[in-house]
């Protein structure tokens, strides 16, 4: 919701939270596959279910968008890994 509303009007406060969420789940990529539970207040993630292709295959998307508009290669290495891992 956060890249799309970005991509529609072009305000950086959506880009700057963006980034604010994508920090928050960096504890999920610890794995060539993300986990799929992450506390974003202890910055903790576990892995305690079946991973989602199609979840995975989104967030992959988001992260190669993310490092375009913020010009920073690290999300896209993350989507990268994603991508690898399948």
């Amino acid at each position: 919701g956060l890249l799309s509303a970005h991509a529609l009007s072009h305000n950086d406060v959506f880009k700057s939270k963006a980034v604010e969420l994508a920090n928050g789940l960096r504890p999920a990529f610890t794995s060539p596959l993300p986990c799929g539970h992450v506390n974003l207040y202890w910055g903790s993630a576990r892995q305690d279910f079946a991973v989602n292709l199609a979840e995975i295959g989104t967030l992959q998307m988001e992260l190669w968008y993310l490092s375009k508009i913020t010009g920073n290669p690290f999300w896209n290495a993350y989507g990268e890994g994603v991508i690898q891992a399948l």
